[in-house]
């Protein structure tokens, strides 16, 4: 505010002594009418200062005072603060995005889990070596009724017992067919090259029934055509002989 001010004293004192330099003939009236353009551009930049709120060095801390309290200087306020905000949430952003990716790649980068997540599959796996060697003696042990102790349980608990039983009922009723399922998937082979069989296999199917389609739906087209033009037939033969016994 100082520079532009000084700077317009100093380009008003310039351009005074040029005038009188120059022996303008100014109004005595009013000494900025005159002819000299340079002087009415000096005046369209006081008057467009004066618009904009410039004042002179006197009222400086009351210009200061003004621009603080006005409301271009508020908004650059709140642009500011707002870039700031905005700087923080993109921040923010880029770290749960790093952390979501890494929670999501969590069971590929970290060995502990991989090697956690290994020994299930080998317990399980071992699990069903141990059912496939017994399923002979596991069928024949479920088609026996049970002989034996009775279980003893408390009387509170009979309710709940039972309800249990009957949730198991269905699934030992079902066991033998995924016991004949374990099987079968253990006895065939689902290597790459017998996979890649069977999907030509499939694929040689799936066209031969598509083909097998398409020539029955042309036979169906045919046989709608070809009796659409015996029903016209046997009209145009039916208003023939209306016409002849007329």
């Amino acid at each position: 505010m100082l520079i532009m001010n000084n700077d317009i004293k100093l380009l008003i004192g310039s351009k005074t002594d040029q005038a009188q330099g120059a022996s303008f003939n100014l109004d005595p009236i009013n000494p900025w009418e005159e002819e000299c353009k340079s002087v009415t551009h000096i005046r369209n930049c006081l008057i467009f200062a004066e618009q904009m709120g410039f004042k002179t060095l006197k009222d400086q801390s009351k210009c200061v005072q003004a621009l603080a309290e006005s409301h271009s200087s508020k908004i650059i306020a709140l642009q500011k603060a707002i870039t700031v905000t905005n700087k923080a949430l993109i921040k923010a952003n880029e770290a749960v995005s790093k952390l979501t990716k890494e929670k999501e790649m969590v069971d590929i980068l970290h060995l502990e889990i991989i090697e956690r997540r290994i020994n299930m599959v080998k317990e399980i796996c071992s699990e069903l070596d141990s059912i496939l060697q017994n399923t002979h003696f596991l069928i024949n042990r479920l088609q026996k009724p049970f002989v034996g102790n009775h279980i003893k349980m408390n009387a509170a608990h009979h309710r709940y017992a039972n309800e249990v039983f009957m949730q198991l009922v269905p699934t030992l009723n079902d066991v033998s067919l995924h016991l004949d399922n374990i099987t079968w998937a253990a006895n065939n082979d689902f290597s790459a090259a017998q996979l890649d069989c069977l999907l030509v296999k499939v694929q040689s199917c799936k066209a031969s029934v598509q083909t097998s389609y398409h020539t029955l739906s042309q036979m169906n087209h045919g046989i709608q055509s070809l009796r659409h033009n015996s029903d016209d037939q046997a009209d145009r033969n039916v208003s023939d002989e209306s016409l002849s016994t007329l």
